[in-house]
């Protein structure tokens, strides 16, 4: 089964015949990727149609663990979706090393002055950018920032870790969003 997109958003780059006929030699592949449980097998379905949970202990489990996919089609291209599983135990666990840079180190390379506002949702990280702020973390005002009160991935700080750390930085702080062991506050610079 496929599924065709006749969407104006989508289509945009799609409406002459030209670029049409131009596009038709072109492979697209779409992959989904986020935590587990946020509706990526879901997005799918709705979209193609398809069941991407194919595996019998995926139905059982009602949770995605092999990469499923689902074809589409867009105006006239064929587009390839694929569903990635998003549960820690159903990714690559191979050690992967990635160059990373202090935010401090890389502000200063672009010439940015200071910092008033910063938005983390970085995966457990939080508090590892923060820190790397250096001098930059003075000039800030505003941080809302992803916390979590049960850690779900290896080396996560908790929560109140996260709160002390800002309040021996000058910060207050207020909840914006609570789940069920993690959510997003909002930290502010007390005057």
């Amino acid at each position: 089964m496929s599924t065709v997109i006749d969407s104006p958003v989508l289509s945009t780059s799609f409406n002459s015949l030209e670029s049409r006929q131009a596009m038709s030699h072109v492979r697209i592949t779409l992959g989904t990727a986020g935590h587990i449980d946020h509706g990526k097998t879901a997005l799918v379905r709705s979209l193609t149609g398809c069941e991407t949970d194919r595996l019998k202990e995926e139905k059982e489990r009602g949770m995605s663990i092999d990469l499923g996919f689902a074809p589409c089609t867009i105006r006239d291209t064929q587009v390839g979706i694929v569903d990635v599983p998003g549960h820690e135990n159903f990714v690559l666990q191979a050690p992967v090393t990635v160059p990373c840079t202090r935010l401090d180190d890389f502000l200063t390379s672009i010439q940015v002055p200071k910092v008033d506002m910063l938005c983390l949702d970085i995966q457990g990280a939080e508090l590892l950018a923060l820190r790397g702020m250096g001098r930059y973390l003075a000039d800030v005002k505003v941080v809302v920032c992803e916390v979590w009160s049960t850690p779900y991935y290896r080396g996560t700080p908790r929560m109140q870790e996260v709160i002390s750390w800002m309040a021996t930085n000058g910060f207050g702080h207020r909840d914006l969003i609570q789940y069920a062991d993690y959510g997003d506050l909002l930290f502010y610079r007390r005057t």
